[in-house]
């Protein structure tokens, strides 16, 4: 089994729904904490490094517990709980140390990252984002 598959029968497994729809809306996927199912918009999710990442950011919210009712949501709020469920898939899925050694060990762009790691170029761009504004980045790097 590749990852998607591997990742999708995770969730069978913890007894999370998948299913699939097609809308014309702007957002990728979306979760349903009481009936733990993960939604994909198949619109906007096209590629099978798409859908793993777009499966993990939902999963993540079931870990997390971060979640909020499209009706009566606070912004401030939902960009909170965002951020954490982002920051939380990018360390699973591009760590610090992994992402360093692609960039100065291997001298590789974004795009072949995004090949290698089987993820989408957009998280290895909010990796790279997250990750080189710590301080740990920089000593990090100069160790290498």
């Amino acid at each position: 089994m590749e990852k998607l598959e591997t990742f999708e029968q995770l969730l069978f497994d913890e007894g999370y729904l998948l299913k699939d729809h097609h809308a014309n809306a702007p957002y990728k996927a979306f979760s349903l904490r009481d009936y733990q199912l993960i939604s994909i918009n198949t619109a906007n999710v096209r590629t099978r490094s798409d859908r793993f990442c777009s499966l993990m950011h939902e999963y993540k919210h079931f870990e997390l517990s971060q979640f909020y009712y499209i009706k009566d949501y606070c912004p401030a709020m939902v960009d909170i709980q965002e951020r954490r469920v982002t920051l939380a898939v990018i360390r699973e899925l591009v760590p610090m140390a992994t992402l360093i050694n692609l960039i100065q060990g291997e001298g590789l762009e974004a795009w072949e990252i995004a090949l290698r790691l089987d993820v989408t170029q957009e998280v290895v761009q909010k990796a790279y984002e997250h990750y080189s504004s710590l301080e740990t980045w920089i000593s990090y790097c100069t160790v290498l």
